[in-house]
């Protein structure tokens, strides 16, 4: 059951690193990205994370429903005090489809990360905290 949850983390790994480059890249040249490919990492992503939800129980419902509130508000909120621009705002409304928690890929690395927000809400602040630079 541990295998099958480790390739299930790892090809949504794979899923959004495809789509969110994409995004990235379509960003940058174009200054705009197509509402299809939050579209497609939903529809590819989240049928994992359902099923790691309701058959192998390794993400817990609430930390999802959290996560996905908090990403949801924050998105909202920094979009409409132009702080995040559509893409930004809703790759942040994407995120806890694809990861509501800290994927679980034990790579062993020396510091160990933290647990105290959900995964996609510590992602926020990691971007907050690298854009004051720009500001």
């Amino acid at each position: 059951m541990v295998d099958f949850n480790l390739a299930l983390e790892i090809s949504k790994f794979f899923i959004i690193t495809l789509l969110f480059g994409i995004a990235a890249y379509k960003d940058i040249k174009e200054r705009e990205v197509e509402d299809k490919i939050w579209i497609l990492t939903l529809v590819s992503a989240s049928p994992i994370t359902f099923l790691q939800i309701f058959y192998l129980k390794s993400i817990k419902l609430v930390d999802f429903i959290t996560s996905l509130i908090l990403c949801f508000i924050f998105g909202l909120l920094l979009f409409y005090v132009a702080k995040f621009g559509g893409a930004d705002a809703k790759a942040l409304w994407v995120l806890p489809f694809v990861f509501p928690v800290r994927p679980q890929i034990d790579i062993n690395t020396v510091l160990q990360p933290g647990y105290f927000l959900p995964f996609a809400v510590s992602v926020l602040f990691n971007a907050i905290l690298l854009s004051v630079s720009y500001i």
